[in-house]
């Protein structure tokens, strides 16, 4: 290996590094994001509504995709 494949290589960890740092710091945004919605968005219907549960109904055809999936993974566990 020369010098220039070391160098190449040494680049490639230190863009890799910045690339990993950067994407970090994006997912921190995102969770702040998201926590800062939780606490004022629907923290307010929350509180409007505090012993209220909404149930959301799953519609026929899921249900059916659901039950044949795991009649096929039972299935394929047996092998």
């Amino acid at each position: 290996m020369n010098e220039n494949d070391k160098y190449e290589i040494l680049n490639e960890i230190d863009g890799m590094e910045k690339e990993l740092i950067s994407e970090k710091a994006r997912i921190e945004r995102e969770k702040n994001k998201f926590i800062h919605q939780i606490k004022y968005g629907l923290g307010e219907e929350i509180k409007k509504n505090p012993n209220k549960v909404t149930l959301i109904k799953k519609p026929l055809t899921q249900k059916i995709k659901e039950n044949i999936k795991k009649i096929f993974l039972y299935i394929f566990k047996m092998f």
